[in-house]
């Protein structure tokens, strides 16, 4: 399905998020902060380190944040001064990293920079909550690290984008990986005279095996707290009805092929009945 990406992500939270490293997802950062400044104004930040001109553990060259006038960004003191952008300091958040206090600044004049995010989800709450009280930002994008899609759970009611690399070998890896997100997708609140087995922490296998035989319901608290594989997942619904006390909604997906053609990967994705919302790595040349 075609995505109007200023549509789905201009007026809220959304979390860019993905299964591995190196897989496109400050690119797509890129790509989109143009597109939401036309629909208004735009803040941002990262957990973790992002735009460094090379990745810090890998050492492998990595695209710098664009950032335009206007803008609204959290990065660290040291980040902020080894910037080309001018700007002016709007707020000192009570967080240190090894990389100075997190800052928010407002964007004078455009330039690059490099993101330096906070360190947990209570921090990301916080400044996410600032952002929207006190600032006049109409989209806010968090680039996400690494495995950490849980930080979609700080964001109140946020949605989110998630980011694959797709080869020929990747494949089944990025079938499953879909599959799931798509059934956590339907999973509703509990009602108010539902009698749920409430769960919390993670839902583990192991944990799966303690639900008593007779629940018919069980609650986590979101989906991002579901560690079962997609087999686990499908064999656990079918003997009790899932419930996620708190719902966040998957925008679509960004795919980044690798040495495989979009008419094959479309093919194999109706194979396996999965008919979502994709956006194609918008740098990358079609696979002849």
């Amino acid at each position: 399905m075609a995505v109007d990406v200023g549509k789905e992500l201009s007026g809220g939270v959304t979390c860019i998020t993905g299964s591995a490293k190196n897989t496109g997802k400050t690119t797509f950062m890129n790509h989109v902060l143009p597109i939401l400044r036309r629909e208004g104004t735009t803040a941002y930040l990262t957990i973790g380190v992002d735009g460094e001109r090379r990745d810090r553990i890998f050492g492998t060259p990595k695209p710098l944040i664009r950032a335009g006038e206007g803008d609204y960004l959290v990065t660290s003191e040291t980040m902020a001064a080894a910037g080309d952008l001018l700007y002016s300091l709007e707020e000192v958040f009570p967080f240190r990293t090894v990389l100075g206090r997190i800052v928010l600044l407002k964007v004078l004049r455009g330039g690059t920079v490099e993101l330096a995010g906070p360190a947990d989800n209570r921090q990301l709450s916080c400044i996410l909550n600032y952002l929207q009280r006190e600032t006049p930002a109409d989209s806010v994008i968090i680039d996400g690290a690494v495995n950490r899609i849980t930080q979609v759970s700080s964001a109140g009611q946020a949605g989110f984008v998630y980011v694959l690399e797709v080869s020929p070998e990747s494949l089944d890896g990025a079938l499953k990986i879909m599959k799931k997100l798509v059934l956590t997708q339907g999973l509703e609140p509990p009602g108010e005279e539902e009698d749920c087995f409430s769960l919390e922490g993670a839902l583990t296998a192991a944990k799966a095996g303690t639900v008593p035989r007779e629940a018919g319901c069980l609650s986590v608290e979101d989906f991002t707290k579901i560690f079962l594989d997609e087999r686990e997942l499908r064999t656990l619904m079918k003997r009790v009805t899932l419930r996620c006390r708190n719902t966040y909604s998957l925008r679509f997906f960004v795919v980044n092929l690798k040495d495989m053609r979009r008419e094959d990967f479309l093919d194999v994705l109706e194979a396996h009945g999965l008919d979502e919302k994709i956006l194609f790595n918008p740098y990358q040349r079609e696979v002849i």
